[in-house]
């Protein structure tokens, strides 16, 4: 599977498992629980800064993948391999 194809298929994998309703309220869920509107800085401990931001920026990627358009994917190589 080149690249193009294995983008297409995460794309449709991630649309299928969060575009529903039940998706949409793990994606709340997880929106909460990963900072999505909140600052990831604790103040004196940089390994929590690190770890809420490394929760913050896989949340952030999941909605890349569902939000963007193919071509934008592909282009920003949002998706390795």
């Amino acid at each position: 599977m080149d690249y193009e194809q294995k983008v297409k298929q995460l794309k449709k994998d991630y649309m299928a498992i969060f575009q529903g309703e039940t998706g949409q309220r793990v994606l709340e869920d997880l929106k909460q629980r990963c900072n999505y509107d909140d600052t990831t800085f604790v103040p004196g401990d940089s390994h929590a800064s690190a770890m809420r931001e490394g929760s913050r920026q896989t949340l952030l990627t999941i909605l890349n993948i569902i939000k963007l358009d193919f071509d934008v994917l592909i282009k920003r190589r949002v998706i390795d391999g």
